[in-house]
């Protein structure tokens, strides 16, 4: 992980605790300026997650990516639906934690119903009615530090349908200072998931790096 200055908005967003309040609150101020600031230090997470989520598509589904619903867990601006877009996805849903993050997504036009104040660190009743109903579950920039707990992946996964897929990218540090690995790979033993693919130390953000997995549910 590159040094930051504390006062940069990237470094900032990792000090949060999972604290839902204090996450809203920083994504609330932080939704109008959000797409420039990561974009000027070249966030690759989004495109990278699209192209997984197109070689998905023609590895494993005879539809077409046309036919396939996707949910872009923690969505943001909008930056992950735009890049499903621009891979050929159009049935594409959203939900962020922070309400103004998901007006800006709205504005993109990418997604087809987008849900605010959605937190994946808990089970969101919001997200009842969603179970099992996606091809593919894509998550970009949400398994970092301050955000999530590794066991927001049983969300993730519950959101897929039988046999469908999720795809997730956790941070360099986030994987220094997590159990994740160890959370991804009790999900495995218990059958619930296979890890199908795994894009280690790949570009994310800045100089920072971050490996990219690719889950199958349990048919």
């Amino acid at each position: 992980m590159s040094d930051r200055a504390p006062t940069d908005p990237v470094a900032k967003a990792l000090a949060l605790d999972g604290d839902p309040d204090r996450i809203r609150d920083y994504y609330r101020d932080w939704a109008q300026s959000y797409d420039s600031d990561v974009g000027e230090e070249g966030y690759r997470a989004p495109d990278i997650i699209a192209t997984l989520a197109r070689a998905i598509q023609l590895s494993w589904f005879d539809a077409a990516r046309t036919d396939l619903r996707i949910m872009d867990a923690g969505c943001g601006t909008g930056l992950g639906g735009v890049a499903l877009q621009r891979a050929g996805f159009t049935h594409v849903d959203g939900f962020d934690i922070a309400p103004e993050m998901v007006d800006a997504a709205r504005a993109t036009q990418a997604y087809e119903r987008l849900l605010p104040d959605i937190d994946l660190n808990a089970a969101d009743p919001g997200l009842a009615d969603l179970s099992g109903c996606y091809d593919m579950v894509t998550c970009a920039g949400v398994f970092t530090l301050g955000h999530v707990e590794p066991q927001g992946l049983d969300h993730l996964v519950d959101l897929a349908r039988d046999g469908g897929f999720v795809i997730v990218s956790t941070r360099e540090d986030y994987l220094k200072q997590s159990d994740y690995r160890d959370y991804s790979g009790k999900l495995e033993a218990r059958g619930s998931v296979e890890l199908v693919h795994a894009l280690p130390d790949a570009r994310y953000v800045g100089d920072d790096r971050a490996d990219y997995w690719v889950y199958r549910k349990a048919a």
